[in-house]
């Protein structure tokens, strides 16, 4: 598995119940060995969406709007 599609699946299992503080996010993947640029290919990739809410970024896949 390729550090991009180990990242697209992080995402999607990590995000699946519903919008993460994006920081939350960042730490799990961090602890898991995966890039802060390769992170940022598979928000890309998947259409991972940011949205603020109060004072933090949450992030949620993109048919959870």
């Amino acid at each position: 598995m390729s550090a991009l599609d180990e990242a697209t699946q992080f995402l999607r299992v990590f995000l699946k119940n519903g919008p993460e503080a994006s920081t939350k996010v960042e730490k799990e993947a961090a602890a898991r060995d995966i890039a802060p640029k390769t992170l940022e290919r598979a928000r890309r990739a998947l259409g991972v969406r940011s949205k603020k809410k109060g004072k933090g970024w949450f992030l949620s896949l993109p048919d959870e709007d």
